[in-house]
């Protein structure tokens, strides 16, 4: 069972060093930035905070289901807002080609840009296999201060997706 619950953290990581491989040439103009004070979201019900890593919530069936949320802060992105589905996708199969050393192919279900707490975000859906576990991601990245990266990962069809938009709907921010 560590082999899922590493499968899902490593994907889930891999999505914040996702940004670094879709970035544009040159940065846009800098353009002021809020400061977050706080943020949250509502866990799926019997979902419990982990005590290792920080950020990661399990499933109520951990280890048997290693169904997952896990949060990251990284540094603030100039390139945001010039992400497409398939840039998102092409960067993610080759970090996981790299991590597992095989060829993995992304499906991106959905995708698109919106805002949170008038936050730019983009929310991205996303589907794959790896070591034959199939994995379906919701992703919600919100640029601020910092880039706040919210993964939740279903894996093996458990069932929680419909409870993960839920999730992913309570999502809050407040600027400083």
């Amino acid at each position: 069972m560590k082999h899922i619950f590493r499968a899902a953290l490593a994907a889930a990581i891999l999505l914040l060093t996702l940004f670094s491989l879709c970035g544009c040439a040159s940065a846009p103009a800098a353009a002021p930035v809020p400061g977050v004070a706080e943020y949250g979201f509502t866990p799926p019900e019997g979902f419990t905070a982990a005590e290792e890593p920080a950020g990661m919530y399990r499933s109520p069936d951990y280890p048997g289901d290693a169904s997952n949320i896990y949060s990251v802060c990284g540094t603030s992105d100039p390139y945001f807002s010039g992400y497409t589905a398939e840039m998102m996708a092409d960067a993610l199969s080759r970090m996981l080609t790299e991590q597992y050393g095989t060829g993995i192919p992304v499906t991106v279900e959905s995708f698109g840009y919106t805002a949170v707490d008038g936050l730019p975000a983009y929310r991205m859906r996303t589907s794959y296999t790896v070591d034959g576990l199939q994995l379906q991601q919701l992703v919600v990245a919100v640029n601020a201060d910092a880039n706040y990266t919210f993964t939740w990962t279903c894996v093996d069809d458990a069932g929680w997706m419909d409870a993960f938009e839920k999730s992913a709907d309570s999502l809050w921010f407040r600027t400083q």
